[in-house]
């Protein structure tokens, strides 16, 4: 019974077997495309049986004798097989001799070596970790979620050598790779973990210490790792299917000009598109960049791009611009929700670097800037536990200024100096609170009478006083009558225009206090706290807030008054101690559906401008006067792929060109006014006029030996091969297509699944050219090449 089971199943291989020898290019469909079928053919397949729905795979010479090997995870047996490669195909005599009962016929040209894992293996990568010479395997298990890796002791013998845990480590082929992106000529392990690309130095027995994370703002699930700009060092490239931007890119760039230093990823890139169902690194030969190849899942356009820099001046139009914002996204290590984020410059080189609190780290974020660079990597700098506010400002006689940190958590407020040669930050030096019993809500740094002053808001239970402290020690104290909840932020400025610094308090929810800095004989000068019930025409400013408020002259009287932007318009305010507040000038977008949230000033060669988010239009609008003083919309910015937040303005490019940064809690977008920005630019397109066609994969190779570049493309729809030819000018043309196997042999198709699942193209026959290899189901199809004519 037995042997007639194995005769059966042999006879149905057969049977596939035949039908896929048929159905080869040689009588391939060619959609009337000419000739060029006639420059693609094939041998017989070979088949190579492994299990259901068998992979991930790779391609590598496993056992160093030449010729590639075919890895391949067979998640339903636990095991990792290595088809070696043979010298010579097996006889028949040979193979029946290997003949088991309930075994299915071995393949003639590869030598089965089963490894058995006790995972299930989501990714996998072959690189010698101990440089002896030999492969060892490196993987990704589930469902612990664990790299492990195997050392190749012997020929084709491993051992597990090492585990490391990583939490959210995700599954997929394209989720775990070994590169050099940090241009120190040693490759890292990379893998996808948590919705973010984890960075790690590899060891000789696995990934060490802790990780660099890229990413913000939607999960990476697959990564590409190649040299998308052609500086020889290399980039990558993650999707994060479901996003508006679906595709990122981080670019690897030395830190400095005689290439001395190692090298650096820069920000993440996004670049909007429809939601990509297959994206490939496509390399050319006579191009130092590679392109990347996207299979759009909506409109089923297979596209080729280039990554590309263009000059953001030439964007513009004379009457009015609106263009995608571009922006570079710096992430933040870890989930806060409620960061304070503050910009000054703490190196000395005239640029504004950014301090960002991290509460769960205890620590705070500094990103330098480098001239000609922009944003690094953020150094981190102990503080506070749990700190929730820093600002930057002058504190003592040095030029150069110091850091406040604020804890709630430690009922502390401290200053950390700046070291003038080192430009290191110290641990922060607690400042005094002078109302006993009451611990620190709030803070700004400000000047009062000429002199550097901290603003602290304190508070008991429900009783808050403003305090203001000096660098000699010395402070002031104002009780907040009628302030029963804390104040979250202190906004200094000069609201009256009497010369005197006076302080906003803003608490969410509630209305806004002012505390006006007023004349006095004995102190100098003392403090009126106004509600909102004691301010006439308080309705005026009632909208104003931490993120949509900022100080400008508007009227160019050498006066700054209060902006709010609000609605549909940005209005200047000023008050006034017998009529309250007033409004000088206020300007109202044409769109009334706008929804101005954040609000800021830009200086720029050519005047000021103003930038406003506007939370419905998803967009940042800039505004200029005229020689008139009127004011009208300048350019209009599109925010893809980001969310509308609060603004920063500054010279945060490098350089002495001002940009915007968007502010998020998991992130800072930096969009450029000026100078250049990244691109990516559509070489090629093409889509089938086949509407069943679901076109998912893709592999990139010379399937012709004729130097150019072919790309294989697989229709899960009604299961056909598409092979295109890329001509010296990178044109795409379908040269060949054929019909991977019938359904009714296979059940299968988009209704239950995507077959054919995977495609690779290498050299897996010894002759030293490129094979087509699909997975079928249970089973490996390799399309030897055609090298020599037919006989």
């Amino acid at each position: 019974m037995h042997r007639n089971i194995t005769h059966l199943r042999s006879g149905l291989l057969l049977g596939a077997l035949a039908m896929l020898a048929a159905i080869t290019p040689a009588t391939a469909q060619t959609g009337g495309k000419g000739t060029l079928a006639r420059y693609f053919g094939f041998e017989e397949p070979r088949i190579v049986v492994v299990d259901r729905n068998p992979g991930p795979s790779l391609i590598a010479d496993m056992d160093g004798d030449g010729r590639n090997d075919l890895v391949i995870v067979n998640n339903r047996t636990s095991r990792i097989e290595i088809h070696r490669q043979r010298a010579r195909a097996q006889t028949p005599d040979e193979i029946q001799r290997e003949f088991r009962v309930n075994q299915l016929p071995p393949s003639p040209y590869f030598e089965r070596v089963d490894i058995t894992v006790p995972h299930q293996v989501t990714g996998i990568q072959a690189y010698d970790i101990n440089a002896d010479g030999r492969l060892d395997l490196i993987y990704a298990g589930q469902p612990s979620g664990e790299i492990v890796v195997l050392r190749q002791t012997e020929t084709l013998r491993f051992e597990e050598v090492s585990r490391r845990r990583i939490s959210g480590l995700s599954s997929g082929r394209a989720a775990i790779a070994i590169a050099d992106v940090m241009g120190d000529e040693r490759p890292e392990l990379l893998v996808a973990a948590g919705g973010k690309i984890e960075v790690y130095e590899l060891g000789p027995r696995g990934p060490v210490g802790e990780p660099l994370r890229l990413g913000s703002g939607g999960d990476v699930t697959a990564f590409f790792i190649e040299d998308y700009t052609g500086n020889g060092m290399n980039d990558i490239v993650g999707v994060v299917p479901n996003a508006e931007a679906p595709i990122r890119l981080w670019m690897q760039r030395q830190l400095d000009k005689d290439h001395s230093k190692n090298g650096v990823l820069g920000p993440e890139h996004r670049f909007e598109m429809p939601q990509p169902i297959e994206v490939k690194p496509v390399r050319f030969p006579d191009r130092a960049a590679a392109s990347l190849l996207v299979i759009e899942r909506p409109t089923r356009r297979i596209v080729l791009y280039d990554i590309s820099s263009e000059t953001i001046d030439s964007l513009a139009t004379e009457d009015f611009a609106e263009r995608d914002a571009a922006a570079e996204v710096f992430s933040f290590a870890g989930t806060a929700s409620d960061r304070s984020i503050v910009a000054g410059d703490l190196t000395g080189d005239g640029l504004p670097d950014l301090l960002v609190t991290d509460p769960g780290a205890n620590s705070i974020l500094l990103f330098s800037q480098t001239r000609g660079l922009g944003f690094g990597e953020p150094e981190r700098i102990s503080a506070f536990k749990a700190p929730k506010q820093v600002d930057i400002g002058h504190w003592n006689s040095t030029s150069v200024p110091s850091v406040f940190i604020l804890s709630e958590e430690e009922k502390a407020v401290g200053v950390s100096s700046v070291d003038q040669r080192t430009r290191r930050i110290g641990f922060p030096q607690p400042i005094t609170v002078a109302s006993s019993g009451f611990s620190p809500v709030a803070m700004a740094h400000a000047k009062v009478q000429d002199r550097p002053t901290l603003a602290v808001v304190v508070r008991d239970r429900r009783d808050h006083v403003l305090e203001l402290h000096f660098p000699d020690g010395t402070s002031r104290t104002v009780k907040l009558e009628g302030v029963n909840r804390p104040p979250q932020t202190i906004f200094p400025g000069d609201f009256d225009n009497d010369g005197h610094t006076d302080f906003i308090l803003f608490t969410p929810n509630e209305p806004m206090v002012m505390v006006r800095t007023i004349p006095d004989e004995e102190e100098g000068f003392a403090f009126e706290v106004l509600s909102s019930d004691k301010m006439p025409q308080y309705g005026l400013v009632s909208a104003a807030g931490a993120t949509n408020t900022a100080l400008f002259d508007i009227d160019d009287n050498g006066q700054k008054e209060l902006l709010i932007a609000d609605a549909n318009f940005i209005r200047a305010c000023r008050y006034d101690r017998e009529r309250g507040w007033t409004v000088i000038d206020q300007y109202t977008l044409p769109q009334a559906t706008a929804s101005l949230i954040s609000l800021s000033v830009i200086e720029t060669d050519q005047g000021p401008r103003l930038a406003a988010t506007d939370r419905t239009g998803r967009r940042i609008v800039l505004m200029a006067a005229d020689d008139n003083g009127s004011w009208a919309i300048s350019e209009s910015l599109r925010l893809s792929g980001l969310t509308p937040g609060a603004i920063k303005s500054g010279m945060f490019s490098g350089g002495d060109d001002p940009g915007i940064l968007s502010l998020s809690q998991d992130g800072f977008a930096l969009i450029r006014l000026a100078g250049e920005r990244v691109a990516l630019d559509e070489v090629a397109s093409y889509r089938s006029d086949e509407e069943n066609r679901v076109e998912h994969r893709a592999a990139v190779g010379d399937l012709n030996g004729d130097g150019y570049v072919d790309i294989a493309i697989l229709d899960a729809g009604e299961q056909f091969c598409m092979i295109f030819t890329l001509s010296a000018s990178r044109r795409m043309l379908l040269a060949s297509e054929f019909k991977v196997f019938e359904s009714r042999l296979f059940t299968g198709g988009t209704s239950r699944e995507f077959q054919p699942s995977h495609v690779d193209i290498a050299d897996v026959t010894g002759d030293g050219a490129d094979d087509l290899i699909l997975t079928v189901h249970d089973r490996y199809i390799i399309y030897p090449q055609q090298t020599a004519p037919r006989r």
